[in-house]
């Protein structure tokens, strides 16, 4: 099995030689051999362990891997989660799981994050999609590797099986330790797993591979698409020329109004993708769908764009030294002498070119920010820079008396070189 993995990750491009690679491991079967497999290939690695906090086992598994580290020479690092409430639990925690991920790749100046996903999860997964409905990016199932920046998640079992796994930890005594929620039928991909996937692999004992050749062709698909949604959205900045939306083929169509959903962050189904795509395409200049509690997509005449609800709440306040203001969102802005770190959203401003009050608002038609290369409409700006419309309703932008606009926290950051500096900071509420 070794050399199928060594040559997968070849054909795939994988790993880099010199990497480091940052290995989540559970100390369940599939991660445990993920492990060795690599660890034997003589990767540089470091183990990542989320302790989950939702059953007894879970302190015996983090010693467990912590001790295993340990005898292999590997560095170790682990987190335990807080209770995780409610129906979305698998989601919650997969979003944190990968948050700690990414966190010790930046400590240790890794550049992938390795799970171990293998081909029977691929099945499930596709089976899952199909049966809930998805698009062709979710259709695909599991990609072998998402880039995200300099640090790319990647799946170097995928071109296994569970039972080849199972075979590799008994052959080279692999220790593990069994996750007993595996055998139950609570969640859905246990009952895939256990009544679906059976039958499908009795009727035709080659259906992983075919799986995996589906999975590949459905992402190429994807790709191909893809990059003809963001040379449209770049284009047009973020909006939809309505005449020629009607030349486009139907699956850019329908993909290009999903990217710039994404962009804006805004999740949405395949029916309300083809309820806006049938709106564009209809005689009527003007139109509109709610696509969510704060956005609508507007069709007015030539363009269809996103806009903002007329109950999105505006806002002005005016801000003095060592004041604190809760914005209608719940998002705090404060006037100081002082930051924390780096790490804060902030506007840097000099004090001694001042006076305050200073004024507090979000966006209006028409703003502009008067750049040393000239003026540039904020509205521009924002869609230059892909800020999200949720955002870009709600960021904070810092005004003089004169009604100037001094800058936007985290945006339009302020001169580097102040003598005698002062800090708008704005903590979004999450």
């Amino acid at each position: 099995m070794i050399n199928t993995v060594k040559d997968f990750i070849k054909s795939e491009t994988l790993i880099v030689k010199g990497e480091t690679i940052v290995v989540g491991v559970s100390g369940g079967i599939d991660s445990m051999v993920l492990l060795n497999v690599l660890h034997d290939l003589g990767y540089k690695l470091v183990i990542a362990h989320v302790n989950h906090n939702v059953r007894v086992e879970s302190e015996k598994e983090l010693e467990f891997v912590k001790e295993y580290a340990k005898s292999k020479n590997i560095p170790f690092e682990s987190t335990k989660l807080e209770k995780i409430e409610g129906k979305n639990f698998q989601d919650e925690a997969r979003s944190l799981r990968y948050e700690f991920f990414f966190e010790i790749a930046r400590k240790y100046n890794a550049t992938k994050i390795a799970t171990a996903h293998h081909l029977d999860d691929l099945l499930e997964t596709v089976l899952m999609r199909i049966s809930r409905g998805s698009n062709l990016y979710g259709y695909g199932g599991i990609k072998p590797i998402i880039h995200y920046g300099y640090v790319a998640i990647i799946r170097p079992l995928l071109c296994v099986t569970r039972s080849e796994i199972a075979n590799y930890q008994k052959e080279n005594n692999i220790p593990f330790m069994e996750d007993g929620s595996n055998s139950k039928d609570k969640y859905t991909r246990n009952r895939y797993r256990h009544n679906v996937v059976p039958i499908l692999v009795e009727e035709n004992p080659n259906i992983y591979q075919n799986v995996l050749k589906y999975s590949k062709q459905m992402y190429q698909a994807f790709d191909f698409i893809r990059k003809q949604s963001i040379k449209l959205y770049n284009k047009n900045k973020g909006e939809i020329d309505n005449d020629e939306f009607t030349t486009y083929d139907d699956a850019v169509k329908l993909d290009y109004i999903s990217y710039i959903l994404e962009q804006n962050q805004i999740p949405c189904s395949y029916n309300k993708i083809n309820l806006i795509k049938q709106m564009i395409l209809k005689g009527n200049p003007n139109d509109s769908i709610n696509i969510s509690k704060d956005y609508v997509f507007k069709k007015n005449y030539s363009k269809t764009s996103i806009v903002r609800n007329t109950n999105v709440i505006d806002y002005e306040f005016m801000i003095n030294m060592d004041e604190s203001i809760t914005l209608p969102d719940g998002s705090i802005v404060k006037l100081t002498r002082n930051i924390k770190n780096n790490e804060e959203i902030f506007l840097k401003l000099c004090y001694n070119t001042l006076v305050l009050p200073l004024k507090i608002r979000n966006r209006r038609d028409g703003d502009y920010f008067i750049f040393k290369f000239g003026k540039k409409k904020i509205k521009d700006l924002f869609i230059d820079m892909k800020i999200p419309m949720n955002v870009r309703n709600n960021v904070p932008i810092v005004l003089n008396q004169d009604d100037e606009i001094l800058g936007i926290p985290g945006i339009i950051k302020g001169p580097k070189d102040v003598k005698d500096p002062i800090y708008i900071v704005y903590e979004v509420n999450k």
